[in-house]
């Protein structure tokens, strides 16, 4: 190889497409490229199913930098580092959880403590009421964002990442 050349090698790629779009809305369609093997339909539909959850690894990672700030703590070794964002890595998979279950109607209605550990329930009715309250799931999505100021209607304009 001369100087400036590049080994080029080919990259697999996967294209999802939906077959039957709702009438009026545009099919989806995805062109991935992937450093995984493609090469028969079972590697395809596995690299397509990793893809698709690609805005919840997002939402993950907006949990992480907004709600818990793991970019801000001020740790000085790797091994500490990689404990705090262990464990805020779990709380922050529960509260996209609770955010999930919150903003599902089905789950909404049900009580926090289908969500969440019953603790966090005591603790954030000792913090708003100095008692236990009880709490559905979609209050006790809101109730942290109101201890901070929060005064819009939840149903149509509910708190996120930054506001809790």
């Amino acid at each position: 190889m001369r100087k400036g050349e590049s080994r080029r090698e080919p990259v697999p790629a996967v294209r999802v497409w939906e077959a039957d779009a709702a009438e009026g809305a545009g099919a989806l369609e995805w062109i991935v490229r992937t450093n995984e093997p493609a090469g028969t339909p079972a590697e395809v539909e596995r690299v397509a199913r990793w893809y698709s959850c690609r805005m919840q690894v997002e939402e993950l990672y907006k949990v992480q930098k907004s709600g818990a700030s793991v970019e801000g703590c001020q740790v000085q070794s790797v091994g500490k580092m990689a404990a705090l964002v262990a464990v805020l890595s779990v709380t922050s998979v529960a509260t996209l959880n609770l955010r999930l279950s919150a903003r599902t109607p089905a789950l909404a209605d049900l009580p926090a403590e289908s969500v969440v550990p019953r603790a966090w329930v005591e603790v954030l009715g000792r913090m708003q009421s100095g008692r236990v309250v009880s709490y559905t799931v979609g209050e006790f999505w809101v109730e942290p964002a109101r201890a901070g100021g929060y005064m819009k209607n939840p149903k149509k304009h509910p708190p996120g990442w930054q506001t809790l």
